[in-house]
């Protein structure tokens, strides 16, 4: 059965390759959208896995098809290998760092050297003792007749977004063209960017909202809650005092430290809240690391957009 397989690959080198790909980096799919919940950090590495798939598809197939005799030594691998993780896992704590998500520790450190294992195994194959696999890595340590591609693979993707930038502009009409002029309202509060004003006029227009009944704002919140994690969120039950349902209200937030300093906050659409009637709402705020909120204040509102009734 193994033998078959094997001469199946042999002879069809290019479709086991996808194949290998579409089984590692897809079968392990599910391991992205379960890293992004609350509580599934441990599935990180099989994201490393998953994004490696490409390379270990290849490496498979070349120790298959390998015809050579082994050369080098296993310490070969063996250095390379632990380089490339200490390097690698120093890299993923920068970032860390740098975007201030979390603070070191030392099972964050544990952490990093246990994720970047996939990756690190695929630069140490560089110096595997099966020619092939070897042959098929060399593009990662000698840039020989590749590194015309290599230096496109930088470039492209930065001309494509320094591109699309005018174009998306063109197309939402957010681009204003020399002599034109723009207006803009509170509804439409954001500039262009890099635009800059020479004056703004600000009209008040007076309504009388005394014995309106709306003139009271008819949402309430209670039982707020502060939730960690990847992606820090608060979540609340929102009340409606009203008699008819209230669609598209809006609802921020503010964490504030011991010091009554605000650290973070956010704002969420609610889509519909019934009739006298409660409806649970999540606000994702900016991350503010281990650091636990003192306060949190929640308001909801209803803005232009939002609807009465059905």
């Amino acid at each position: 059965m193994i033998k078959n397989i094997f001469n199946w690959i042999k002879q069809h080198q290019l479709a086991a390759f996808f194949l290998l790909t579409f089984l590692i980096t897809w079968g392990l799919g599910f391991s992205y959208g379960g890293f992004m919940q609350k509580g599934n950090e441990l599935l990180f590495p099989l994201v490393s896995v998953a994004t490696c798939g490409p390379a270990l598809a290849g490496i498979i197939i070349s120790a298959i098809t390998n015809t050579e005799p082994k050369v080098g030594k296993h310490r070969e691998f063996w250095i390379i290998f632990f380089v490339a993780m200490i390097l690698s896992a120093l890299v993923f704590l920068f970032q860390i760092i740098f975007s201030g998500q979390v603070e070191v520790s030392p099972m964050l450190v544990i952490f990093a050297l246990i994720i970047v294992i996939p990756v690190a195994f695929v630069i140490g194959l560089t110096r595997s003792r099966i020619p092939a696999v070897r042959s098929y890595l060399s593009s990662l340590t000698r840039l020989r007749k590749v590194w015309v591609w290599v230096l496109l693979g930088f470039a492209i993707p930065i001309l494509v977004m320094l591109l699309s930038m005018p174009i998306s502009k063109i197309i939402t009409g957010n681009l204003i063209f020399p002599g034109e002029i723009s207006g803009f309202s509170s509804f439409s509060s954001l500039l262009p960017q890099n635009c800059n004003f020479g004056e703004y006029e600000l009209i008040i227009i007076p309504i009388e909202s005394s014995g309106h009944e709306l003139s009271n704002n008819p949402l309430k919140t209670e039982n707020i809650q502060y939730g960690s994690g990847n992606y820090p969120k608060v979540t609340m039950t929102i009340i409606n005092t009203y008699s008819k349902s209230i669609n598209d209200a809006v609802v921020s937030v503010l964490l504030f430290n011991d010091k009554d300093e605000i650290i973070s906050g956010g704002l969420a659409y609610v889509d519909t809240i019934p009739a006298n009637g409660i409806v649970e709402a999540s606000v994702q705020v900016t991350s503010i690391g281990d650091e636990e909120p003192k306060r949190i204040e929640a308001y909801p509102a209803l803005t232009t957009w939002t609807s009465i009734g059905d």
